[in-house]
């Protein structure tokens, strides 16, 4: 009886534990990809820094619940216009000094380093000689490609668990 009861309980592990197993790595696999793409497109893509002039500044409601203030700066670089976007503008404990002060100060006309984040979409970098965005933080990169190293290595690790478990 011992044997027919071990039997069973590597069925439900089949069963139940598989597909669970299953679900667990393509998600795993599909978070690394897209932090893998979104380094790729932040670096390698994208990722270009220049200068700029910004054409204006406003701000918006979230619409959210409760609603929250966003800072939009519409900046030119040649031909292209970005936008840079600031959530929680009205929050300043949210908010560094710098960002705070960004916020209070920009003007149109003024110049500001940018990097392009997308085709639509800006980080400011520096105004006035102020850091907002520091570039390229050696831990920032670190941090990411980490994070996306153990979860390839945590879902190999559930694939070789999967693969024993339909091995017998």
């Amino acid at each position: 009886m011992g044997t027919n009861h071990q039997t069973q309980i590597k069925q439900l592990k089949k069963i139940f534990l598989g597909p669970f197993l299953f679900i667990l790595i393509i998600l795993l696999l599909f978070i690394s990809f897209h932090l893998v793409k979104s380094e790729y497109n932040e670096y390698f893509k994208y990722g270009q820094i220049s200068k700029g002039i910004v054409n204006n500044t406003y701000f918006e409601s979230s619409g959210d619940s409760p609603p929250t203030s966003l800072f939009y700066c519409n900046i030119k670089t040649g031909t292209q216009n970005y936008t840079f976007e600031i959530q929680n503008a009205d929050q300043s404990f949210v908010l560094s000094a710098e960002e705070i002060r960004l916020i209070e100060e920009i003007k149109k006309n003024d110049t500001v380093t940018i990097k392009i984040v997308n085709d639509k979409e800006a980080k400011i970098l520096e105004w006035k000689n102020l850091q907002i965005n520091p570039v390229n933080k050696f831990w920032d990169i670190f941090g990411i490609w980490l994070v996306i190293l153990v979860q390839a290595a945590i879902a190999g690790f559930l694939m070789y668990k999967m693969y024993i478990l339909y091995k017998k």
